[in-house]
């Protein structure tokens, strides 16, 4: 990490809202780390992206996320 370097923090939840709206049901989390992206995506949409992961953002993903719970 670097002094620019943000955090990229997915969240997985049911939810029907558009998913450039989810983020903001958690914006209070900018208050805490302001230098974070909060991608929200649903169970489906997330099996669905890491099933088989292209080169990229994805494949970044998948070998170095942490799950919390």
């Amino acid at each position: 990490m670097t002094p620019q370097s943000d955090l990229d923090l997915i969240l997985v939840t049911p939810t029907s809202r558009p998913f450039v709206q989810r983020p903001l049901e958690f914006a209070d989390l900018l208050d805490i780390v302001p230098r974070i992206d909060i991608l929200v995506y649903t169970p489906e949409e997330l099996e669905q992206l890491t099933r088989d992961p292209s080169p990229g953002f994805w494949r970044s993903v998948t070998s170095t996320w942490r799950r919390v719970v």
